[in-house]
């Protein structure tokens, strides 16, 4: 499974808010590895709200949209 993170500036315009999205997205990733279906390449878009969530907010839209998709075991 390969994930692509992409936060644009219009989300903030300052670096530090786009880089802890993108770690904490990462982490997300990372913690919940086993619970993905291998033999997806994913690709998520970030938009203005999310960078307004908590970790623990972003983890549940993060696996809501993968189960959504089915792409949760």
């Amino acid at each position: 499974m390969t994930a692509g993170l992409t936060v644009s500036r219009r989300v903030s315009k300052k670096a530090t808010v786009r880089n802890l999205l993108k770690r904490r997205a990462r982490e997300i990733f990372r913690k919940n590895l086993d619970k993905i279906k291998a033999g997806y390449d994913l690709f998520f878009i970030f938009s203005k709200p999310a960078a307004a969530l908590s970790f623990q907010e972003l983890e549940k839209e993060i696996l809501g949209e993968l189960s959504r998709f089915k792409l949760l075991k």
